[in-house]
């Protein structure tokens, strides 16, 4: 009987339930879990399921929502997916709900998100460290600095480590050195007067100048900064005197012997000689890498146009770490179990990048045909959930597909992946639910990858063998968030793309190569020259905003190897030498000159070897002169260093720079893109030899370029020669 009452009980409040729902179609109960999908398609799914019209306009209808949950009232789970996409629900007249992003709520999670980059900001100024770094320096913490160097110095010299960089020495020279150096100090003052607000005021992925010197391209520093000129003259000068101290310093012979054998002290840029000018002008260089990520450095001048290069490092990172970022992610044993699905995934990209065939792109790695984020981010994620037994909701980023990276490498540790996670998400908890979104969500909106596009160019790549300018130029369009290593389109690029030709989309900016017209890219290649009333009105004001807001820097002529600091001064502006982070913007403040010109730096097909293949595509090209300054017989260690691995072949072919050169003035260029890798590793196109088969040793190469190669090798024994005769050799 009892048992009969409990059922009839359950079964009233069941049918009650029923009818609530039917009273009110938005409380009835969601029972949902399929892989990441648009929001589109799950509110479609939902709507037929419910029979309540949901919709999503663009750009929400295009995100990417992962939704596992059980029984929840759809009211509730509307809730949840407005939270996570900093959405509105809105009833039309029609009854259907539309849910979007107003003005008010833009407007509203930008100032959110900006305070918590603050708050955070903040933490940074105040942590123990860089109040140390932003209070005088004393000559009391010199010798005691340098006492404890000296001591470092010696316990390294004893122990003599194979591999010095195994220990734990490294860091601890790094932290010793870095206190006493005083350029590095200056920067961190400067940017504690100049106000955290001000950096929130620079777009994300550009640089901004601050300075105390009037400029069409310069912000005011909105202070003097004499005091912390003085500050820093003071300080540069007792450094000086405390290291080369007989008494208190270090000999400078054993500091060159000691970083030649370990490279871990260089007392040219640690204790130079402090300078004889008074300092005035000052220009702080600040670079938003991310919405809460900065790099700021310093430039000093003269009154004059005399440029001082700050021959200390002057380069600061100042990141805004959230809390949950602070607090270590749990540890536990906890693996994720991968799908048929996702091990798939895995084993067919496995597979295609090891081998050398050409391949047609399959179904499970095509982000046309099967959407990136519904394979390992969406089983990470559901396991993150599943560790708390909650439900979820979750808006995913691109920048989750870092964690197929991660399993592509072996991972499946929930915590490593977890980690990964907190960079680029934030995580909300509630009693039964877990809301994942993107970290500061209003930096990040309608920043997804196109998944069409990104299929074509693997296509085309797969097809073709090899890069081309034109693959980078589709590519550039497609990376908006391109200071974000593990986002999507690297993830796929990895599988048919060496990571060497990647690098050079984060070598500067390409947005004015973009604007060139197809015929003005034919003059160039051609040898022909533009000037700047040959480019249209929106080209030149991308070429500026290139070269000032960019990471563009001036090749100038440079000062002697030997000389620590100089003060040069120059006439004019085209006769000014440029010494130190070469900034446009102390040279030119005001904009380029009308005489600047463009032309491409090196139009000339250069012979080498491609290093590496990934798919059936060849890349990492290493020219001959590089072969050529290897002694014979040991040519291709280089390529091995490279790829860290002994190639199994290479092959032969050519490659064509496409460097555009900005001359301004008579003495000044800016190289876009920018090109921080040295040797082989340019921007440009690829190409193969027709109907040549891998090499497996230089002797395999073909004729002529076996003959170039012995002519580079001449060239390179001659310049020994000569080097051995007017260069003393160093004492042993």
């Amino acid at each position: 009987m009892r048992r009969q009452t409990v059922v009839m009980g359950g079964f009233l409040w069941l049918l009650g339930t029923l009818c609530w729902a039917l009273d009110d179609p938005l409380q009835q109960p969601i029972t949902f879990d399929q892989p990441a999908q648009t929001i589109r398609q799950l509110l479609r799914t939902l709507s037929e399921q419910t029979g309540v019209k949901l919709f999503a306009p663009n750009p929400i209808g295009r995100e990417i929502v992962l939704v596992s949950v059980r029984q929840m009232p759809l009211k509730e789970l509307m809730a949840h997916l407005a939270t996570v996409t900093d959405g509105e629900w809105v009833q039309r007249p029609d009854g259907c709900y539309t849910l979007t992003r107003t003005p008010r709520v833009v407007q509203q999670r930008r100032q959110q998100d900006n305070e918590r980059i603050l708050e955070a900001l903040r933490r940074t100024l105040q942590s123990k460290e860089v109040r140390e770094l932003i209070a005088p320096l004393t000559r009391q913490q010199v010798r005691q600095r340098l006492n404890e160097l000296k001591e470092l110095m010696r316990t390294v010299e004893s122990e003599n480590p194979s591999n010095l960089f195994e220990t734990n020495y490294p860091s601890r020279f790094y932290e010793l050195q870095r206190s006493m150096t005083v350029g590095y100090r200056l920067t961190w003052r400067l940017v504690q007067q100049l106000g955290l607000n001000r950096l929130l005021e620079i777009p994300v992925g550009e640089r901004r100048v601050f300075s105390n010197v009037k400029g069409a391209y310069l912000l005011p520093l909105g202070f003097s900064p004499r005091p912390l000129l003085e500050q820093y003259l003071q300080e540069i000068q007792m450094v000086h005197q405390v290291w080369n101290s007989p008494t208190e310093g270090i000999p400078a012979e054993h500091v060159r012997e000691f970083h030649q054998r370990y490279g871990l002290v260089d007392g040219s840029w640690l204790a130079p000689m402090y300078p004889t000018s008074p300092l005035t002008q000052v220009y702080l260089i600040v670079q938003r890498l991310n919405p809460d990520a900065f790099t700021c450095s310093t430039e000093v001048t003269t009154s004059e146009l005399g440029v001082l290069s700050i021959p200390q490092q002057t380069d600061i990172a100042l990141f805004a770490l959230s809390a949950d970022e602070e607090a270590a992610v749990q540890g536990g044993s906890e693996r994720v179990e991968w799908s048929e699905r996702s091990r798939q995934f895995l084993e067919t990209f496995r597979q295609l990048q090891s081998s050398c065939e050409p391949v047609a792109l399959p179904a499970i790695l095509d982000p046309a045909q099967t959407e990136p984020l519904s394979l390992i981010p969406t089983e990470v994620v559901r396991a993150c959930a599943h560790k708390r037994g909650k439900s979820l909701v979750a808006l995913l980023p691109d920048t989750v597909m870092g964690v197929a990276t991660l399993a592509l490498n072996g991972e499946t540790a929930l915590a490593q992946f977890e980690a990964h996670l907190r960079h680029d998400t934030e995580f909300i908890e509630t009693e039964h639910v877990l809301l994942l979104k993107p970290r500061f969500s209003s930096y990040q909106w309608d920043q997804r990858t196109d998944r069409a596009a990104l299929s074509q160019l693997l296509r085309q790549i797969l097809q073709r063998g090899h890069m081309q300018l034109s693959d980078y130029l589709i590519l550039s369009r497609m990376v908006r968030d391109r200071f974000r290593f593990d986002s999507l389109y690297a993830s796929y690029l990895e599988l048919c793309v060496p990571m060497d030709e990647l690098w050079r989309l984060w070598d500067g900016d390409f947005q004015f190569i973009q604007s060139l017209t197809p015929q003005q890219i034919a003059a160039l290649q051609a040898g022909r020259s533009l000037a700047l009333k040959d480019l249209a009105p929106a080209q030149r004001q991308q070429l500026i905003r290139d070269l000032y807001s960019g990471q563009s820097r001036v090749d100038s002529p440079r000062p002697p190897a030997d000389t620590d600091t100089i003060i040069i001064e120059a006439d004019t502006e085209d006769d000014m030498p440029f010494i130190g982070f070469d900034l446009i913007h102390i040279l030119y403040p005001d904009g380029l000159p009308a005489q600047t010109t463009i032309r491409l730096a090196d139009a000339q097909e250069v012979p080498g070897i491609f290093a590496q293949c990934r798919a059936g595509v060849w890349g990492s090209f290493l020219s001959l002169r590089s072969m050529a300054a290897c002694p014979p017989g040991k040519e291709l260690e280089t390529v091995q260093i490279r790829t860290n691995n002994a190639p199994l072949a290479c092959m032969p072919g050519w490659h064509r720079p496409f460097i555009v050169e900005v001359k301004i003035g008579k003495n000044h260029a800016v190289y876009l893109p920018v090109n921080d890798l040295m040797g082989d590793l340019r921007f440009g196109d690829d190409r193969l030899i027709k109907e040549a088969k891998p090499i497996r040793s230089v002797d395999d190469l073909p004729e002529a370029f076996r003959k170039k190669l012995a002519e580079y090798r001449k060239e390179q024994q001659e310049m020994e020669e000569l080097f051995k005769r007017y260069v003393p050799d160093p004492k042993p």
